[in-house]
């Protein structure tokens, strides 16, 4: 039970430290339908153009601009490159691997702490084998392939290997920069995005000499995180339908509507929307994975609450947690119909009568892995089957935290917690350290420390000057 209580007050004075005000989303998009090197120049290449990329990034950006009011840039006709203040879009022969990097690092360098940065791609995906890494149990790891990719008798051929990627988000969450990556492409080895019977396939790549990834020294600083949303699980393709000259991705055509339909959603709820879309649509064909701090906005950070799936079942409701995962008999929950409502809500809104959740139940018996709600008045005849429960408030039985504070603004916050007495000869203290503080324990060992957020450096934009469609640029 003490652990417990530790948990929840390291998560409380984490808190105490926001993230700077007026941070900003920034985007790089990429989309992809003439290779290089594809079955159209190189009868042997394995794979073909594409259709539809290109102008899947046209209907996410118009989605993003639509939901959440971003002013994206704007390609000019015969153009393969455009950018504003906040987003470059990078078509076709000019979404080299070079070009590609390049703008995603320009966007991390023209980002502060507490900026989003999304970047997306449309194009063909395909898999390596990695023979040192060993990241992945089956030895495989994805790519994303950009417009040169494949050259003949190139080792890597251009492709953008995950290991390449993963750099660049951990250079970003080391920075206190959140990132989402949004991958309409096959992850899989099958490199298809196709609506016809047959599939269009990249050959596996073989990468020698690779060598593993060292984790970042300041991973997910200052309220960083890394969302993934992609478009197809492991030995799936991705689709692409539609009539000649008409064609989208099944993957962007849902997740742009789930954005339009529920603007400023949680990834959660996001992903839950496209994964039912995009299984219906393909009978289950293409079904999009989604990982990370899928409890965090676009807009918004991460909201570190616990939730849980909630299953009426007859009358009875149950909660998918237990006593493995901290839920103890008498704490009391709000169910919701969404992640998105079950975040939002705070206990003070609850109290104003505000943010109301269809039903609030406490815990009346509790197992390993599950526990039974009492609800607490009627139920609704029409609650729906499935909810999503935030808990409102957690009984400790009779334990209480001691800790001595010496920190007058973390001190106002700290009162208010039942489950804490403020001693001064407490077994625990939060003293300042540096410029932040710190929470001690028996001994003096440091628990938790809060860092203090650097000034935000600048809000002018690094990304590269628009320019115009290569011209001299001709199929190898």
């Amino acid at each position: 039970m003490m652990r417990s209580v530790l948990s929840r007050f390291a998560a409380v004075i984490m808190g105490l430290t926001a993230v700077p005000a007026a941070a900003e989303i920034r985007a790089v998009f990429v989309g992809i339908d003439r290779y290089q090197f594809s079955r159209a120049h190189v009868p042997d290449a394995g794979f073909d153009d594409l259709s539809g990329a290109v102008g899947d990034t046209l209907r996410l950006k118009a989605a993003l601009t639509r939901a959440y009011g971003l002013a994206l840039d704007q390609p000019e006709s015969g153009e393969c490159s455009s950018a504003s203040a906040v987003s470059q879009t990078l078509t076709n022969e000019c979404a080299t691997k070079a070009n590609i990097i390049a703008a995603w690092r320009a966007a991390i360098a023209a980002s502060a702490p507490g900026d989003t940065l999304l970047l997306y791609f449309a194009g063909h995906g395909s898999r390596f084998i990695d023979d040192r890494a060993l990241d992945q149990a089956s030895r495989y790891n994805s790519t994303l392939m950009a417009s040169d990719a494949r050259r003949p008798g190139a080792q890597a051929g251009a492709d953008i290997l995950d290991n390449e990627v993963r750099a660049i988000i951990d250079r970003a969450t080391g920075a206190g920069i959140r990132v989402v990556t949004l991958f309409d492409s096959c992850n899989s080895g099958t490199a298809s995005r196709d609506g016809n019977a047959a599939s269009r396939t990249a050959p596996d790549l073989r990468v020698t000499g690779l060598r593993p990834q060292a984790a970042p020294a300041q991973y997910g600083s200052y309220g960083a995180y890394r969302v993934h949303l992609g478009a197809a699980g492991d030995g799936q393709d991705a689709k692409e339908v539609g009539s000649v000259g008409n064609r989208a991705g099944v993957f962007t055509t849902a997740l742009a509507a789930a954005l339009v339909a529920a603007p400023r959603a949680s990834f959660a709820d996001i992903a839950a929307r496209v994964v039912r879309d995009v299984t219906a649509r393909t009978t289950g064909r293409q079904v999009p994975h989604a990982e990370g701090a899928l409890r965090a906005s676009l807009d918004g950070p991460e909201i570190r609450v616990p939730t849980f799936a909630v299953v009426s079942d007859g009358g009875r409701l149950l909660l998918g947690g237990g006593a493995l995962v901290g839920v103890t008999r008498g704490s009391r929950f709000a169910l919701y119909a969404a992640t998105t409502d079950a975040l939002r809500a705070t206990t003070d809104a609850l109290r104003a009568g505000g943010d109301a959740p269809l039903l609030e139940a406490t815990v009346a018996a509790i197992a390993p892995g599950v526990a039974t709600l009492a609800a607490i008045g009627p139920v609704p005849a029409d609650l729906p089957g499935r909810l999503v429960a935030r808990e409102v408030r957690h009984d400790f039985g009779k334990t209480v935290l001691r800790v001595g504070v010496d920190d007058a603004a973390a001190l106002a916050v700290i009162q208010q917690l039942g489950f804490v007495a403020v001693d001064a000869r407490g077994a625990f203290q939060l003293v300042p350290s540096g410029a932040g503080m710190a929470l001690r324990g028996r001994g003096g060992i440091v628990l938790a420390t809060l860092p203090p957020h650097p000034p935000r450096p600048h809000s002018a934009s690094a990304l590269p000057p628009r320019s115009k469609r290569s011209r001299g640029w001709r199929p190898g």
